[in-house]
């Protein structure tokens, strides 16, 4: 053995020599993997973009639904507690739950005239609700009234 290394075989520069390799072909499988591993990139890059804007939406989501639980929460429970303490099913329950709500959501504003509006508006709202369509948590058997 000699600790020489052997010359690695040289491929002709002219496709019409004799070389025993099928260049043509060999050309077609290089562009074939090349273009294999471009498509392979876009894909990797395509869902490294959906996965970010899908963290995204799933973030703002999460965000909207626990302001809106937030919101309706403090409704319900004010409204229910204003009952329950005035011993009456009318629309002054719904104000004051929809005051409360509305007070909970203008607070992002930083604006004491925004926030008495968006509790005020609320009220009303929440308070035409209750008339037009009678709606409300408790009804007089389980109220004990």
């Amino acid at each position: 053995r000699s600790p020489r290394a052997r010359p690695s075989p040289r491929v002709a520069a002219d496709p019409s020599a004799p070389t025993g390799i099928d260049t043509q072909a060999l050309k077609s499988k290089v562009a074939a993997s090349t273009t294999a591993d471009a498509a392979g990139n876009d894909v990797k890059n395509g869902l490294r973009h959906l996965l970010g804007r899908s963290r995204a939406v799933v973030s703002s989501m999460g965000r909207s639904s626990l302001g809106f639980g937030l919101f309706l929460g403090i409704f319900n429970g004010v409204s229910c507690n204003v009952e329950t303490i005035r011993k009456r099913k009318d629309w002054v329950n719904s104000f004051a739950g929809g005051a409360a709500a509305g007070t909970f959501a203008g607070l992002n504003t930083r604006d004491p005239r925004m926030i008495m509006y968006s509790a005020l508006g609320t009220g009303v709202v929440t308070s035409a609700v209750f008339v037009a369509f009678g709606v409300s948590g408790l009804d007089d058997k389980s109220a004990g009234y």
